[in-house]
Formats: C-alpha cells, sequence, structure tokens
C-alpha cells in the first residue's frame, strides 16, 4: 500500500509523518520529489510526505524552465516536483492523508521561519487548503484530513484513527515520533502550546482568503476527529 501525506508548509506534516515513520511496518520518504516511492521495497506501506504547492501539485509538474525560475527568485510558489498528485493517484492502494492547521499559525511561521513575504506566505495556505478541498470532494475513499491541533492535543485517539486508515496496528512508539524528526531535532516532547497560537491577521487579498477559509471551515468539518 502507499501512503502520501500532504500539508501546507509549516502545517505539521514532518510531524506527522516522523510519528507513522517509526511503525516498523512503514517505509517513510521525508519530502522526495522523485517519485522514489515506487522504489521502495519491503514494508506494508511505503510512505512520502510532501508540502503542497511548492513540492507538489494537484497537476502541475516542474520543469527545467520552473526550476531556473525559483532558483532566480521567481515562481516561489511553484511546484518543485517532476510529478504531481494525480501521479499518485494512480498507485494501486494510494491513501492520502491531508493535514491543515490554522491560517495565522502557517503564515506566521511561514514568514518567521521560512523567511518570506506574507503575500507568499498567504498564497501558499490558500493552494493547499483548495487542493486537499478538492481531494477531499474527488476522493473521498482514498483521503483523510486531520488537522495539526487534533495532533498535538489528542495524538493517541488520531493516531489510532491514522493507523485503521492505513491497515497497520497501532503503536505506542508512534507517540515519540518527535523524537525522530529529521527536519527538526532535538524536539524533547510535543508541544500543544502551538495549537491556535497566533494572532488572527488580516488577508491581502480579502476574496481570496474568504474563499479559502470557507474551504477550510468545510475541511475542519469533514476531518477525522480524535
Amino acid at each position: 500500500m502507499y501512503l502520501l501525506i500532504i500539508g501546507a508548509p509549516r502545517s505539521g506534516t514532518t510531524l506527522l509523518a516522523s510519528m507513522i515513520g517509526v511503525h516498523p511496518d512503514v517505509a517513510m520518504l521525508i519530502e522526495d520529489r522523485w517519485f522514489s516511492i515506487k522504489k521502495l521495497t519491503g514494508k506494508k506501506v511505503l510512505a512520502n510526505k510532501l508540502c503542497i504547492p511548492i513540492q507538489l501539485e494537484l497537476t502541475k509538474r516542474a520543469t527545467y524552465f520552473s526550476r531556473l525560475m525559483k532558483k532566480l527568485g521567481w515562481y516561489q510558489n511553484y511546484t518543485a516536483s517532476k510529478f504531481n498528485i494525480e501521479d499518485y493517484l494512480k498507485l494501486d492502494g494510494i491513501k492520502i492523508i491531508s493535514l491543515i492547521r490554522d491560517r495565522s499559525d502557517v503564515v506566521n511561521s511561514i514568514i518567521k521561519r521560512g523567511k518570506k513575504e506574507k503575500r507568499i506566505a498567504e498564497k501558499r495556505w490558500n493552494r493547499a487548503i483548495e487542493i486537499m478541498h478538492e481531494l477531499n470532494t474527488n476522493y473521498p475513499e482514498k483521503t483523510i484530513t486531520i488537522s495539526y491541533e487534533d495532533l498535538v492535543i489528542q495524538p493517541e485517539n488520531l493516531l489510532k484513527k491514522i493507523s485503521d486508515f492505513i491497515g497497520i496496528d497501532f503503536q505506542p512508539q508512534m507517540l515519540e515520533g518527535y523524537k525522530h524528526n529529521i527536519l527538526y531535532p532535538g524536539e524533547t516532547g510535543i508541544d500543544k502550546s502551538r495549537a491556535f497560537k497566533s494572532k488572527a491577521l488580516n488577508g491581502s487579498g480579502l476574496d481570496e482568503v474568504s474563499k479559502s477559509k470557507h474551504l477550510y471551515n468545510r475541511l475542519m468539518e469533514l476531518r477525522t476527529n480524535p
């Protein structure tokens, strides 16, 4: 079985991937952009986690020109992968976990830790929400949505639901996956205070923000509860 974990940058996808990845039945890739998931073997679940839209898009693929433009400072929100989500959807037994997080927290984190402009950060969150909503609408049998806030507040209950979805038995060591976070080493626990910690932001493009917030609220209604 194949598993794809997606979410906006700074939404907790690496934490989730680390928690699932410590399971002995899972082979987990972190931000592989070359479709190496097809070369994995020896495990029940073959998985990859990518951030949308900057590492993976629904239908777009990276080209030599787009990669060059990104290096030059253009196309900041364009995908970096030569493959797209539609390619993943063709894999036998594919399951997708989409991780959503409050807009203010994501945008503020992209600005502060990612050193990006607010406009770029907002567009990343907006587009990620659009992609995840489309997947939930068109592929409900293959996709579940969870929220970062639920993950850090009730990790055990949510991980049990996730384990059922991907066909593995929940194991307690999954709760200590943060110790194996290769992108952000040195974590000593799951910080529950990170849930809804940022002040509300005013959007630069109010129509676009309003639409994305509506889709976000809809995903929150459809999400898998702990």
